[in-house]
């Protein structure tokens, strides 16, 4: 295939991968979760002002709710933002674009490692543009997806890493992913390290042997490290995160007490606890190479964020089948192939920043591994495809053809409706808390008019839905005293600011005040509340026509 016609090609693909992900993204999903309204607003503040907002100038880090977000995909936001302005879209856009560049990463990625041709990468690139994960998680603004790419395009420097440009693609890939989220601080340099060993291939008595050489290839990791210095020594608790979910301090002592006891339990020699460890640890890295897990997600911790994919899965029935055909090519070449263990490598790395934390199984911080399953669904497609072209039988092998065509069309037409109808029946209150969106509109109108507005909500991290729809003056949040509220039946997660105060609804006695706004649920008793002299009640409607927040005036 020509250059020009390949180009062409690879152009065409990225932009239909970049349509699919933008478009309507102000309508699908909904609504903001709190971290992606974290994100936008963040990359508001920094534009206006130069400083995040709790007021830190030009941060590695942002603070935002303490989990302390690495910022870059909100530094990659402002020129977004500098056209568009601060909206659902400006904020997700950088997540839809880094999506993109990812579906061509790969392709040249499979190309290289499985030897096919530029017809059947890019036929194989073009259709797992549209596996659920793939445009689920573009759509979303997400610094894992923005991880993912640039995770990827490591990849593919280390898969020409004997060139000079490929150390620069090494180099350039692992720095921006481990600035884009956590997960790539572990993952990257154990990748990079483990493609160069190649100890599955090479084996101990030939790396021993080439120590110089390997030493001399590992230059590309210092230098990443090196780069990656400042993340750490920024004057922030980048190490919050992994302080708060590692498996070793939640899960220990990683049995149940009754059986190991608490005094001295790794002096029990029937159950040690490095024993449930290590189980733990092999069923976290197992579970990410699950086609039951690819299949379908059914763990609450999932099934509550943005990682759940309504009615489907990572990869779907479509993906998963072609997982598992590809699964035999792939072991069957995996001793000869170095590019087959480069992929194990892939797999492993992008595993283990999950596999040290508590849940079982958890999207985001493994997403750098799922292009690397891709491969192998991939290897499982070329493998079909052989089969149906040696089918001797013309009318046989027409007719599969046709199946596969009718299958594959209606697969990848329902993925694209199911995001672009994205469905929150299944999370919504805590992903895409209901209001604050369609709230918005109307608390503009009345914000000047009153000095006060009291706020009533179990959401967590509310403030943001309110300094993000509105918006707020990033310089007024930036001189916040952040006291954080604590109320029976109100999140311990959110603090006064501007005009508003957080309080648990109390009509009887709120009614004999003057001169505020209410923001509070529907289970409010209108009756009552209307014959009030002065009160009036406006009700905000979610994306699903329901009642879910009541504004309420009183003069």
């Amino acid at each position: 295939m020509k250059k020009g016609l390949v180009l062409f090609l690879l152009i065409l693909i990225f932009l239909e991968s970049l349509w699919v992900r933008v478009i309507d993204t102000d309508k699908s999903p909904s609504s903001l979760g709190f971290d992606e309204a974290g994100l936008g607003y963040n990359a508001y503040s920094l534009l206006n002002t130069g400083k995040d907002e709790w007021g830190y100038k030009l941060p590695l880090s942002l603070r935002s709710f303490n989990d302390y977000k690495p910022a870059l995909y909100s530094y990659f936001s402002i020129p977004i933002m500098n056209l568009f302005g601060l909206s659902q879209s400006s904020t997700r856009a950088v997540s839809a674009i880094a999506g993109s560049l990812s579906v061509i990463f790969w392709i040249l990625i499979f190309r290289k490692v499985t030897g096919s041709g530029w017809g059947v990468s890019l036929i194989a690139g073009g259709l797992f543009s549209l596996l659920p994960w793939r445009i689920h998680f573009s759509r979303v603004a997400l610094e894992t997806n923005l991880s993912a790419a640039c995770f990827s395009l490591m990849i593919l420097g280390l898969i020409f890493y004997q060139k000079k440009w490929g150390k620069f693609i090494t180099v350039l890939g692992g720095v921006l992913a481990i600035y884009s989220y956590h997960s790539a601080r572990m993952a990257a340099p154990i990748l990079i390290a483990l493609v160069i060993l190649d100890p599955l291939g090479v084996g101990l008595k030939r790396m021993w042997a080439q120590r110089i050489r390997i030493a001399k290839s590992m230059f590309p990791i210092l230098v990443i490290v090196l780069l990656s210095l400042p993340i750490f020594n920024s004057g922030f608790g980048v190490m919050n995160r992994f302080s708060a979910t590692n498996i070793f301090a939640k899960l220990y002592p990683y049995a149940p007490t009754e059986i190991v006891g608490m005094e001295r339990p790794f002096l029990n020699l029937t159950n040690n606890p490095v024993y449930y460890l290590t189980g733990m640890l092999f069923g976290r890295v197992a579970a990410y190479v699950s086609p039951r897990n690819l299949l379908e997600t059914s763990y609450h911790w999932v099934m509550k964020s943005a990682m759940v994919i309504p009615d489907n899965g990572m990869f779907g029935y479509w993906g998963v089948f072609f997982f598992v055909l590809g699964i035999v090519p792939f072991l069957r070449e995996f001793t000869k192939k170095k590019e087959f263990r480069l992929i194990f490598y892939w797999i492993m790395a992008g595993a283990l920043p999950a596999a040290v934390t508590w849940e079982w199984y958890h999207p985001f911080r493994s997403l750098n591994l799922f292009p690397a399953l891709e491969i192998i669904a991939g290897l499982g497609l070329v493998l079909m495809l052989d089969l149906l072209r040696k089918i001797s039988n013309s009318v046989l092998r027409v007719a599969l053809y046709t199946v596969f065509i009718c299958i594959t069309a209606t697969t990848l037409i329902f993925n694209l409706a199911n995001e672009l109808g994205y469905s929150a029946w299944l999370n919504n209150g805590e992903f895409q808390p209901g209001g604050y969106k369609e709230g918005a509109a109307t608390l503009r109108k009345l914000f000047d008019k009153y000095p006060i507005v009291y706020v009533d909500t179990p959401h967590a991290q509310s403030h943001i839905f309110f300094m993000f729809y509105l918006p707020i003056d990033p310089v007024i949040i930036q001189n916040v005293d952040r006291k954080y509220h604590l109320e029976d039946g109100m999140s311990d997660r959110v603090f006064n600011f501007d005009k508003f105060v957080y309080k648990k609804y109390d009509w009887p006695n709120d009614k004999f005040k003057h001169n505020f706004i209410y923001w509070t649920s529907s289970e409010v008793k209108e009756d009552g509340l209307l014959e009030t002299p002065g009160a009036k009640l406006y009700k905000v409607y979610d994306s699903f026509g329901r009642w879910t927040v009541s504004i309420i005036t009183k003069d």
